[in-house]
């Protein structure tokens, strides 16, 4: 990666705010509260507390094969919220499915690049904007970083979208952050305009050191409060080897939306998209401590996710995470 600082052996090197010394379970212990210490007097979810929601991303075929059988599924196990992309089930016909389930949809996730079948921050706003209130949405977000340039992105419209990003890694440097900035502001304009909150989403590229600086501080520092809200990706900042718990109480009010995602034992942060991800609850990060301050800092939806692969079919994983979390 060109602007990361890097030693001799291509090992990452993230910030002192980062963990990297005694492994990343000490870490986050050293730098949030300890274990239960933040803990809210009722339940976080369930009655009296949050809606407890899903992303469909990681029902990945299931859902796609069968949208009214996962869908059923998830509403079964408890779920109340789930987060979508605007992809190959019409918003008509998939509202339809969520209403006879009682799920509701406050967040759909759209890509910067063009995916066939899908639509994409490439669509007209107004389309886009038609298709997330069709579904009853509040937020429309852009689920990954813009790439460079859109000549790059041109000329690799023959390549799969998963080799495209990884050609991007190589190229982000602070400059991209801050057009990405600017192209956030200009997007969330238009979003609002046609009555959606725009929101940001996270991974762990974002952590990627310049100087002093790191990619979402810039994004934070150079986007309107009033045009880009974040989602923060727990799991993402964890793999980063960065503080949840900091990042929030530093920037209250900017973070609306949450992915409850764990980080399994043994990970090495890095900012090359690289993680390991168990149920929630199975993994390193403290939830207990976590979850009422990204409450007190403004989170109003929470999103459990799993990236593959699964030890379990993950329907399974999404049952075992959901169980964790109504009991805190």
């Amino acid at each position: 990666m060109n602007r990361t600082m890097r030693s001799d052996d291509g090992q990452v090197h993230i910030s002192r705010r980062t963990a990297l010394a005694g492994g990343l379970s000490a870490a986050l212990a050293s730098t949030i509260p300890g274990r239960g210490s933040a803990r809210t007097r009722g339940r976080l979810f369930g009655p009296g507390g949050h809606a407890l929601g899903i992303s469909l991303y990681m029902l990945g075929d299931f859902f796609t094969a069968n949208p009214e059988e996962a869908l059923e599924a998830v509403a079964k196990i408890g779920f109340r919220e789930v987060e979508t992309d605007l992809g190959t089930t019409s918003s008509a016909d998939l509202r339809r499915i969520l209403d006879r389930n009682g799920l509701r949809v406050p967040n759909v996730l759209v890509l910067p690049i063009q995916i066939p079948g899908r639509m994409s921050l490439q669509t007209d706003s107004g389309v886009l904007a038609s298709a997330a209130h069709a579904l009853g949405a509040e937020f429309l977000t852009c689920a990954l970083f813009p790439l460079p340039s859109e000549d790059d992105e041109k000329a690799s419209a023959a390549e799969t979208p998963g080799r495209m990003i990884g050609r991007a890694l190589a190229r982000l440097t602070a400059d991209h952050w801050h057009r990405t900035a600017d192209y956030l502001n200009r997007r969330g304009a238009e979003i609002r305009r046609h009555g959606l909150k725009f929101a940001y989403h996270n991974h762990n590229a974002e952590f990627a050191r310049y100087g002093n600086t790191d990619g979402l501080t810039i994004l934070l520092q150079n986007t309107d409060p009033k045009l880009v809200s974040f989602e923060m990706d727990v799991g993402w900042v964890a793999a980063a080897g960065c503080d949840p718990v900091a990042i929030l109480k530093a920037n209250p009010g900017r973070f609306r939306l949450m992915h409850v995602k764990d980080l399994a034992p043994g990970h090495k942060p890095n900012t090359v998209l690289r993680t390991e991800t168990p149920e929630v609850g199975a993994g390193v990060i403290d939830w207990p401590a976590i979850l009422p301050i990204a409450a007190a800092c403004g989170v109003r939806h929470f999103a459990i996710e799993q990236e593959p692969p699964f030890t379990a079919p993950p329907i399974e994983a999404a049952r075992r995470s959901f169980d964790y979390l109504i009991k805190l």
